[in-house]
This record gives C-alpha cells, sequence and structure tokens, in this order.
C-alpha cells in the first residue's frame, strides 16, 4: 500500500512540473537570451573593429546572429539617429540606451528589469491544462487502486 502511494506523489509530482512549469534554467544561455532580447526588440550597436563590440559578439558565440545587430561602420546615419555615443550599445525597446559591453548575466538582468517596468497584460487562465491533469490524476489512482 505504501508503494502505491509512493508512486502516486512521483506521479503528481512529475505531473505537476509538466503541467505548471514550475522549474526553470537557473541561468540563461547564449542561444535562449539572444532569441529573448530580439523578440523584445533590444538591437545592439557596433562596428566590427572595435575590441569591446568584438568580445560582446564572442560573448553570445553562434547565437549572435539572432540578435538585432547594427554595424556601426556601415550604417552611421543610423546610429547617430539612435544617440548612440559610444559603442558597444545595447538599446532597449523604449529607446534606454545601455552603453558599454555587458556579460551575458547583465544582459539578463538588464531584460528582466525591463520587463519588469512594463505593464502586465491581463492574465488568460488556461483551465484546460489543469483539467486534464486532474483527469489525468484521476485515471493514475483508478489504475493503481486496481492493480491491487
Amino acid at each position: 500500500m505504501n508503494t502505491i502511494f509512493i508512486r502516486l506523489i512521483i506521479i503528481l509530482t512529475i505531473f505537476s512540473i509538466l503541467f505548471t512549469g514550475t522549474i526553470n534554467a537557473a541561468e540563461t544561455t547564449a542561444d535562449e537570451l539572444a532569441c529573448e532580447l530580439n523578440s523584445d526588440g533590444w538591437i545592439l550597436y557596433g562596428t566590427d573593429q572595435c575590441p569591446w563590440c568584438i568580445k560582446q559578439r564572442d560573448e553570445f558565440g553562434d547565437a549572435f546572429t539572432d540578435l538585432a545587430y547594427i554595424n556601426c561602420q556601415e550604417n552611421k546615419p543610423v546610429c547617430i539617429d539612435a544617440g548612440i555615443k559610444g559603442i558597444p550599445c545595447w538599446v532597449s525597446p523604449n529607446g534606454t540606451l545601455y552603453p558599454g559591453y555587458h556579460n551575458l548575466t547583465q544582459l539578463n538582468e538588464m531584460l528582466n528589469d525591463y520587463r519588469a517596468e512594463q505593464p502586465t497584460p491581463p492574465t488568460i487562465h488556461n483551465a484546460a491544462g489543469f483539467e486534464l491533469m486532474y483527469v489525468l490524476m484521476v485515471v493514475l489512482i483508478v489504475l493503481l487502486i486496481k492493480r491491487r
């Protein structure tokens, strides 16, 4: 009887993790961060000759291609219009400038701070996911009881 309850607890824990998404990565990878920055509308301004710009590019590795990047050597008017005074420079969607090199942890913090300042959209609850979880839990309980 005890093994049934232990199995049931393990199964319920797995389902609750899968359906509620309570496990998050401790650190954001360069790929994930590049996609998030790009999807939120962040832009990196720099040049191919600037050592700090190269270091910033290297921080992302292959994920650099997922970033919105403007080469100020090739697009000088765009950089002037954006108010870029020094490179590398990150620009948030609201136009805030973040000049200088930033490692992935700092960029992730900047992104999270920016998101926290934005108004939150109304929450839409998707009850279907929880209903499915409860149905699966009942089915598992019935199967475990019949198995006895």
